[in-house]
């Protein structure tokens, strides 16, 4: 279901219900999951080094920004 706005618009459903900080992780290789949460307004806050295993693999710590 990739590309049909259906996460798009759980996010706005989300923001809409509730005024929170949010924070999320992705692994650093997974360019298309960071460059849409940057579409949403997060932005990226932090590492967590080795995060993931399966291979081993950082986390980029994102928080919504906008």
């Amino acid at each position: 279901l990739r590309r049909r706005g259906v996460a798009r618009a759980l996010w706005a459903a989300e923001r809409k219900n509730n005024a929170n900080t949010w924070f999320l992780e992705v692994r650093a290789s997974n360019d298309a999951a960071r460059r849409f949460y940057e579409s949403l307004g997060f932005g990226l806050v932090g590492r967590r080094k080795n995060y993931y295993d399966s291979p081993s693999e950082d986390a980029l710590v994102m928080k919504f920004l906008s």
